[in-house]
């Protein structure tokens, strides 16, 4: 039976929105979000809505469209790509990710009682300071990282891979700008209609501030660490001058390709 239901993946480069808009678009089908696509047994901080009847079920990816094996089942499958400026993706990341610098170091303070507590609390951020973390975030975005599994290849990679393929493209800003005219056309990918009431109040349940807000009453602490800021534009005030240079050199074309100012 759950092998023909049918199946929408939201997919994108972390930090991209993926949770945000996986979220959004099971709340405006009324379906379960599943987990992450094609790996059952890890946990997914998307999930929710296990108790919506449906006949679709929604799952989150990072993957490339290859690495989708959309040919596995033959229940109906639909793709969304969301799409975040890759600038604002590097000040997220930076922010999100656990980088390591010295390992050997690390793993003997780790070693000491009460080690890893004290890493984490007070010695992470002076060894990792933001200035090398956004450089580590910029050098995966651009070139692919071995440490952030899911960014080991570049940012320009991973969009690409959906291009020329029957798949809805969503930009980040486009969902924080306009909502509503980005859920209406999820709705019409989906082949599916709500009336504006239902999709305001989908909107509306599903915005930052709301969830947020829900998951600090629920003491979720790693959900509400997950949901840092949600705005766009930060790179502008938070990126120097070399950084937004190394990315003007390397993708300004595909920046102009979304409309986004290289």
């Amino acid at each position: 039976m759950e092998n023909s239901l049918k199946k929408i993946i939201i997919a994108g480069y972390p930090k991209s929105g993926n949770t945000w808009l996986t979220r959004l678009t099971a709340d405006l089908i009324g379906c379960p979000i599943v987990g992450f696509w094609n790996e059952p047994e890890s946990y997914e901080i998307a999930c929710e809505g296990q108790d919506r009847v449906s006949e679709f079920q929604c799952f989150k990816a990072h993957h490339l469209y290859e690495e989708l094996d959309l040919n596995l089942s033959n229940c109906e499958k639909k793709v969304i790509y969301v799409v975040r400026d890759p600038r604002d993706i590097a000040i997220s990341g930076a922010h999100f990710f656990e980088f390591s610098r010295f390992t050997e170091l690390q793993q003997k303070i780790e070693r000491l009682p009460f080690g890893r507590a004290v890493y984490k609390r007070f010695l992470y951020r002076f060894i990792h300071p933001k200035s090398y973390c956004v450089d580590q975030m910029i050098s995966a975005i651009l070139q692919g990282s071995t440490q952030l599994s899911w960014c080991q290849v570049p940012w320009k990679k991973h969009y690409q891979s959906y291009l020329n393929h029957s798949v809805l493209f969503v930009k980040y800003e486009d969902m924080l700008s306009n909502p509503l005219e980005q859920c209406r056309r999820v709705l019409d990918f989906l082949h599916h209609a709500r009336d504006q009431d239902f999709i305001q109040a989908v909107i509306e349940r599903q915005s930052f501030e709301s969830k947020k807000r829900e998951f600090v009453q629920k003491d979720e602490k790693y959900k509400v660490i997950f949901m840092r800021s949600g705005r766009s534009g930060e790179w502008k005030s938070n990126l120097s001058e070399a950084q937004k240079e190394a990315f003007s050199e390397a993708i300004a074309a595909d920046l102009r390709f979304f409309n986004y100012d290289p």
